[in-house]
């Protein structure tokens, strides 16, 4: 599951302002509204809950609702795992000249 990962803390009253790139994932991606929750990591790996508070044309205001803690010991042994792992191998595709206008149709459905 992906998680949202935020690159500073909430302030003493517990609010958070986001700037575009998490008010697009969160406003557009994932289409939250004023009051849904969502839960994210804070800088320090600690995973939050936090509500919507305000959404502007760029940016969005967020409340902490409740410090959850660290991430579960499976999340992080899964995070350990898929570092371990070796990267796939490149693929290459191999095409024949077809006739007529058959070669642009391959070309955009292999990219």
């Amino acid at each position: 599951m992906r998680r949202l990962i935020l690159n500073e803390y909430p302030g003493p009253s517990g609010s958070l302002s986001l700037g575009s790139k998490e008010y697009r994932y969160l406003v557009r991606v994932l289409r939250l509204q004023i009051g849904e929750q969502f839960r994210a990591l804070l800088p320090n790996g600690k995973e939050a809950l936090f509500t919507i508070t305000a959404i502007g044309k760029s940016g969005l205001e967020v409340a902490l609702v409740k410090d959850i803690g660290p991430l579960p010991e499976s999340a992080i042994a899964d995070e350990e795992r898929r570092a371990t792992l070796q990267p796939l191998p490149p693929i290459i595709l191999c095409q024949a000249l077809p006739k007529g206008q058959k070669m642009d149709l391959i070309v955009r459905q292999a990219a």
